[in-house]
């Protein structure tokens, strides 16, 4: 810097090397008199090696870039001339003019969404690091033009469906992309997903779960995650689990999925104003599962006199906050409970283990039930009068 003080404004006088070296200092950038200098340089169209470097420098800050039209001007004369070759110019050349303006990453971002390849790929045929304001930029305008595309869709489609998985697995994982702008693309998403493509819930659900910026919304370590995600979306994939929950335990818990009452189908209906749910299984269902499905599953641990008794457990949220525990095992009321005393002495939603047994602190006990009932002829209108005297007000099954 000290031979540029020197020598302001004669870029000229610097010599070859050193210009090199100022044309990859970002501050260059923002000094007008150094612009103008190298811009009428006679050897800048010539000189591969400053060209990399001003174009490292444009990329690496992007927009807002005080000089901006000034720079992609100068880089698009300079690369028209065609004298300095290297792959990577070679690779902008043809599109300088969109790639050197401010709809550079609008480009980018339509080659990736278009082909439907990562952003990644499109980066790397340009040559841009993924470090630079420009790959930032066009990872989040990626993510938009994703989900435009996609809502556009009525139904989920071959088309539609190829679009929405490729969004998903080739876009929405990356950690560029500002987390409030990915909250609302995946918010979205959740509201666009057709409620009765399985397929479709079940792969939104699971890549939710595990990714890392969102996870389980019933967690308490997960909720400030979704905390920037509208509560339509975040109420949607909280039925989606609780959905989940209930198919898990009435056909695989179930013994040989057994439904003599038919538990399940009733509790469907009401499967859209669950708040929260979960599942805990008895070791018997433990071992057992264990040797029939692969994938991981989420559970609490459910210890009774037999060893033999599962539960599934949801909270609701009427004029009374109460929970219902139902029970795999014939012969076993369900309860329904106030929310607060069970949250108190069960543990609450997310226990990592829980007790069938009518002792304060179990799914049967005494102290923290509203009421009880079996599952015979008639239950489903007791238990329904019941829900609605609590506040509960039925949903058409979906």
């Amino acid at each position: 810097m000290a031979r540029w003080a020197e020598c302001r404004p004669d870029v000229a006088a610097l010599g070859a090397r050193y210009i090199r070296a100022l044309c990859a200092h970002a501050p260059m950038l923002d000094d007008e008199e150094f612009l103008l200098g190298i811009s009428n340089h006679p050897e800048l169209p010539r000189r591969r090696r400053w060209l990399e470097s001003l174009m490292g420098l444009y990329e690496g800050a992007w927009r807002p870039v005080r000089h901006a039209e000034q720079i992609e001007q100068m880089l698009n004369n300079a690369l028209q001339r065609g004298e300095a070759q290297s792959a990577r110019l070679e690779a902008i050349r043809p599109v300088a003019s969109v790639y050197l303006s401010p709809d550079a990453a609008a480009f980018l971002a339509g080659e990736a969404v278009g082909q439907q390849i990562p952003v990644a790929d499109v980066l790397a045929r340009y040559g841009v690091p993924a470090d630079t304001g420009l790959a930032r930029a066009v990872a989040n305008t990626a993510i938009r033009v994703w989900v435009a595309q996609l809502c556009k869709y009525i139904a989920l489609s071959s088309k539609a469906r190829a679009l929405f998985e490729y969004g998903l697995s080739d876009l929405a994982n990356s950690l560029a992309i500002d987390p409030g702008l990915l909250a609302e693309a995946i918010g979205r998403v959740i509201a666009w997903v057709p409620e009765d493509d399985e397929k479709a819930v079940v792969f939104v659900r699971d890549w939710l779960l595990n990714h890392q910026r969102f996870g389980d919304p019933r967690l308490p370590a997960n909720q400030p995650k979704w905390a920037v995600m509208a509560a339509g979306p975040r109420e949607r994939m909280i039925r989606w689990l609780a959905k989940g929950d209930l198919l898990f335990f009435f056909d695989f818990v179930m013994p040989r999925g057994r439904n003599p009452h038919g538990r399940k189908e009733f509790w469907l209906q009401y499967i859209d104003l669950v708040e929260d749910s979960a599942v805990a299984l008895s070791p018997t269902d433990i071992a057992r599962l264990r040797l029939s499905v692969t994938e991981t599953l989420r559970y609490a641990k459910a210890e009774s006199a037999s060893g033999e008794v599962s539960a599934f457990i949801m909270r609701f949220g009427g004029k009374s906050k109460f929970v219902v525990a139902e029970f795999s095992q014939t012969g076993n009321a369900a309860y329904i409970h106030d929310a607060e005393r069970f949250d108190a002495l069960a543990g609450g939603m997310r226990a990592r283990r829980y007790y069938v047994a009518t002792t304060p602190k179990g799914l049967k006990s005494q102290t923290a039930m509203i009421t009880k009932y079996s599952h015979i002829d008639g239950w489903q209108i007791r238990v329904h009068d019941e829900l609605r005297h609590l506040g509960l007000r039925r949903r058409p099954l979906r």
